[in-house]
């Protein structure tokens, strides 16, 4: 379609190469108006019952889930003392929540949410996909982020996107194939260990004002 379009709007450095040089402008990608909220972060973490001292981590696998993840999330919070957020998509939510309840784990489970912005003020890091969207939203609330790209994408488009963070100083990206439970949990305890710095940098990829930018750009 780009060839038909005057103008072509990305989100990411590396969609450049795809489209004519003169056409591309990075803008970001827009965000609904909901998440472009201001949270007092201890006030959101107690209100899903978490102490508001320690770190909580969010666990999501995109809009239908990931059973790789979700599996994987069950050993890390099984062997770290974190609390958790854990969005399993409609297949996995009963086992997940089981598991977690059998061994009082203090991981709270959802199918999915129309409510992320209260999930994302209450977490401190994230295990993640690397779509758009989950990228675009991490960045806006400054989540700094483990990416497992999903493997299948076209292009190999997540890992890419994942890159771009990691190259920011945002996160780390393990690939699937290679993302065994050691080596994830030394992960998580980088991040945390420098927690702010890799919540200022991922910071700097997100564009509240993206929607605003295309609008002006296309004269609207």
């Amino acid at each position: 379609l780009s060839k038909f379009s005057e103008k072509v709007f990305i989100t990411f450095e590396h969609s450049k190469k795809f489209f004519p040089e003169d056409k591309v402008i990075k803008t970001g990608l827009p965000v609904r108006k909901s998440l472009l909220q201001n949270f007092i972060k201890e006030n959101i973490k107690e209100s899903f019952g978490f102490d508001k001292d320690k770190p909580v981590l969010l666990v999501m696998g995109g809009s239908q889930g990931a059973s790789f993840l979700n599996q994987l999330a069950t050993e890390i919070f099984s062997s770290l003392p974190l609390q958790g957020i854990h969005i399993t998509g409609e297949r996995d939510k009963d086992k997940v929540e089981s598991f977690y309840k059998e061994r009082k784990l203090p991981v709270k489970v959802f199918a999915f949410s129309e409510d992320m912005s209260h999930i994302y003020g209450a977490s401190d890091l994230a295990i993640s996909r690397a779509g758009a969207s989950s990228i675009t939203e991490l960045s806006l609330f400054g989540i700094p982020s483990l990416f497992i790209p999903f493997p299948f994408s076209a292009r190999n488009h997540q890992f890419y996107n994942a890159k771009e963070i990691e190259d920011l100083g945002g996160g780390l990206v393990i690939k699937q194939e290679d993302a065994t439970r050691q080596k994830v949990i030394n992960a998580i305890e980088f991040i945390l260990s420098q927690k702010d710095n890799f919540s200022k940098n991922i910071k700097r990829f997100a564009n509240p004002y993206a929607c605003q930018d295309i609008l002006r750009e296309v004269g609207a």
